[in-house]
Order: C-alpha cells, then structure tokens, then sequence
C-alpha cells in the first residue's frame, strides 16, 4: 500500500506530530512524506519527496497575525497550480494534517483522503471561545477537506478525537524543578518580551524566539533561535512554560507536568479554541500554575505545590521523574490508579492519602482509573528536610481517623504517629465543621505557618471569610480559631517557613 502523508509545515505541532506517525506508518506501508508552507521552527528529521509553498499566516511583532506579508506571501494562483500538479494519483491513501494542497487535489481526483490533525478535532463539539465567527468555521472544514478523519486534543470530546501524540523526545526527558521559565512567544517582539520579563527579576526567563538570530541576554533574560533539543532541555528543567495557545507546546508541557500559562494570538482563532478547552480542564492550582503566574505565589514556606485537579475519564499523567520531594495525594472522588519504579502498583481511593517521599529519584504515572468517572483530587508537593534519602511509599485509609467538629491529624513527621509520615516538619489536618460551630487549631512547631484550604462549605479564619476552594496562609500565630458559616471541610497544612 502506498500513502502520501501530507504535512502543514506551517507549525511546529504538525511537524513533531509527523516525526512519530510517520516512522509509526512505514512499518506498515510504503510512505512517503509532502509538506507545504515554511514557518515551521524545527525539522522533520526523514527526507521529504515533495514541498510546496502552500499557504499560510505570517506572525506579526504585537500578539496576532500581519496581515499584510500574510496577503503578499501567499498566491492563490500558485496554489492552484500546485493542486493541480501533486500526484495524489499515484497513491493508494492521502493522509492529512491540515494540509491544503493534498486534500484539494484529492477531493478534485476522487482519490481517498483521510485527516489527521488537531484542526480536526475542532469540528467536534469541543469547548470553543465566546463568539466564533462564521467563517471560522467554514475555514475549519474546508480549508483542508477530507472524507473522514481523526483529531487530536487534550481531552477525548467524541469518539474520533484521541489524546495528543507527545514524542519519543519528550518521553525521554530527565525533568527537574529549576527556577527558571520557558518562553516561546512567536507574535511577540524580542523587545516587548523583554520589557515585560525584566519586570520580574527574581526568576530566569529562557525565550525562544524566531525573530533573533544568534544568543544574546537582557538582565535576567536569555533570548535564543528556536532549537528543538535546546527548547525541549529548557522546558523539561524548568518551572513552566509561557507560550502561545497552540496545540503541540502546552501539550507537552503538560505532559512534563509544568506550570502553564498561555496567551492565545490575535485573531488565530484556533489558539482561543485550544484556550477554552485548557480552561475546561478544570485544573485549579495554588502557587502560580496553570493560567497565571504570580512571583509573590511560588510557595508558601515548604509548600511547594497545591493543586486541586479534576482527570477526566481514561486520562492521566504518563511516567515522569521526581527527586528530592515528598508528594502527598488524597482523592476527593474517584479512584486514581498509581504506578511506579519502586514496584508499587495500587489504586488510591476517597478516603485514603497516599505519600511518596522522591528521595535520589523515582518514576511514576497517575491515571483516572475509570473510563467514563472524572476524579477529583488534591496533590501537595514539600520540600523535604533531607535530601538524597531512600524513595519510599506509603498509603492508608482516613475515614477511621475521622473525628467531629475538631481537627485529626493525618500526617506528621514521626512515623509513629496519626497518619502518614514525611521528612519535612509538618503536619495535616483535616477539619469537618458543622455549620455555625468553631474549632481551634494550635500549631505544632514553632516557626511555623498554616496553610489553610477549604474543600467544601464556607468558613470565617481571622475576620477572613473564605467559600469554596479558597485559602489563606497564616503566620506569626500560635493558634487560631475557624468558624464555619456553612457545613464545611478544611485541609489545614503545617508547615516551616523558612526551608533551608
């Protein structure tokens, strides 16, 4: 069987895409590869039989598209002249990634054509941006029509859209937590990027940019050609990503497990669809992740990480590594099904808190253990007060510790104690407070400072009234009293503030 896999080379996801379903392809079938259009930043990696200029958007300087180059670089005549003169004809199968030239001279040859792209995705009830012009839609369909396809995106919205292809070179990367962040922000000036990032002087900002043609630096920003293994090293150090709303960068970053935070191009509608589905992911996090940085919210003491995650059905995070770092998990609902390269192979349930200290280094995966059941969680990451120790994992059940209207302790740092134990000074507590009762809660160590997050109901700390998924960091105290104004439940998370 031969097969024409004809790529939009306008865009680095088409290209990464390409570089693990094309090699993928070929143990099955004769292929070989067409690309159109050249803005791409990285490259295929495989010989390509055919090029073409194909069509596509020129980036501007200011956050959208320049129109302008977009008109004068792109020739409708041209690309006819192309349609008419690729030889789709000579193969049994076109596959296509959103790419113009193929799919027009197939539809016009009756040869078959199938897509398999992210653009198509999009055609699916997904979640989309608040007003979507007409057209946009209309350019969706047809600006690379097929007779059937496959799409991609970060959630399975119907049965033909499968999960992003996140390759081979990312599987493979060594990620650790650097304070530095990774920033590829094509439609922006190197200048105006700068102006912004030296704002923040406390954190190293590794830019990305295609504007620029050799390395320079600005203060507390490095400016450097795009390069796929240079980018694909900063990202996997770093702390997060600051990109644009395309499909394959936030894909992988995610992946990796980064913060993320997105900024969605000027009219290139697609980038706001993909912002839209990112917000639908319903990942809420403490500590500048996600969708908003702030420097003054990296941490509260030796609280590193607090994210309230909901995983969809079937999904998860595949195997990554962490060292020096204890993890704590605690279901809210659902089942989360955990493996790693200690040999632990267990299901995490409500009612149970999982702990995993990293130590020297250890990998591990976290799925929705249910195809069709979202699951929504807690996951809290402390600087330990050792490093390099030996990986360990612990979990138990909670409901037996359960107490009414009072505090009960379910980790510590003594082995012996309430709970689960991790190498840090801290302590957990969760609080189930009837509506319009109090509890006092008095700190375990000096130095210390709580971190107080409200999982249900509504709560007065301090004259601060906090609602649902609201917290409130509180030190300088040796107790403090907690008034619930509704049936609530509160995570209280003691911790040092001062990590060495």
């Amino acid at each position: 069987m031969k097969i024409l896999y004809a790529v939009q080379a306008t865009g680095n996801g088409h290209i990464c895409r390409a570089q693990k379903l094309v090699p993928a392809l070929r143990r099955f079938a004769d292929v070989d590869v067409l690309t159109s259009g050249t803005a791409a930043d990285i490259s295929l990696g495989f010989p390509v039989k055919y090029h073409y200029r194909g069509f596509g958007f020129v980036f501007g300087k200011h956050g959208g598209i320049h129109w302008g180059q977009t008109i004068f670089r792109n020739n409708p005549i041209r690309l006819c002249f192309d349609m008419a003169k690729v030889p789709v004809t000579q193969y049994d199968l076109i596959i296509n990634d959103f790419e113009p030239v193929t799919a027009w001279a197939s539809k016009q040859k009756k040869v078959p054509c199938i897509a398999m792209s992210h653009q198509y995705a999009l055609l699916a009830e997904v979640p989309k941006p608040s007003r979507v012009p007409a057209i946009i839609r209309w350019v969706l369909k047809h600006y690379a029509p097929a007779q059937m396809g496959v799409g991609f995106h970060f959630k399975r919205y119907a049965p033909h859209v499968f999960f992003p292809i996140i390759r081979d070179a990312i599987r493979k990367q060594q990620t650790s937590l650097q304070n530095s962040y990774t920033v590829y922000l094509p439609a922006y000036s190197d200048s105006l990027i700068c102006a912004v990032l030296t704002q923040i002087p406390q954190t190293q900002w590794e830019v990305f940019s295609k504007h620029c043609t050799k390395p320079y630096s600005v203060q507390n920003v490095s400016v450097r050609p795009p390069s796929g293994t240079a980018f694909q090293a900063s990202m996997a150090k770093a702390t997060g990503v600051l990109c644009g709303a395309g499909f394959e960068t936030p894909a992988e970053a995610l992946f990796l497990k980064k913060k993320l935070l997105v900024i969605p191009m000027r009219d290139q509608h697609e980038q706001h669809y993909n912002a839209a589905a990112l917000a639908d992911l319903q990942a809420k996090h403490s500590f500048s992740f996600a969708g908003w940085f702030n420097p003054e919210r990296i941490q509260f003491g030796a609280l590193r990480v607090l994210n309230d995650d909901t995983i969809q059905g079937g999904m998860g995070f595949g195997t990554h590594p962490h060292d020096n770092m204890e993890i704590i998990t605690i279901p809210l609902r659902g089942d989360l099904e955990h493996k790693d390269s200690m040999g632990n192979a267990e299901v995490i349930q409500e009612g149970e808190i999982q702990v995993m200290s990293a130590g020297t280094g250890v990998y591990h995966s976290e799925y929705n253990k249910n195809p069709d059941k979202e699951i929504s969680l807690l996951q809290l990451w402390i600087f330990p007060n050792q490093r390099d120790v030996a990986p360990r994992y612990d979990q138990i059940p909670i409901d037996s510790l359960h107490k009414k209207n009072e505090p009960f302790q379910i980790l510590s740092p003594n082995p012996n104690d309430q709970g689960v134990w991790i190498h840090q000074n801290a302590w957990f507590h969760m609080l189930d407070l009837d509506a319009e009762h109090a509890a006092y809660y008095e700190l375990k160590s000096e130095g210390n400072g709580v971190y107080a997050f409200v999982i249900e109901g509504e709560v007065e700390i301090g004259e601060q009234v906090l609602g649902k998924r609201d917290a409130l960091g509180i030190t300088e105290t040796a107790t403090f009293e907690i008034t619930a104004h509704q049936d609530a439940q509160i995570l209280m998370i003691e911790v040092p503030m001062i990590v060495d």
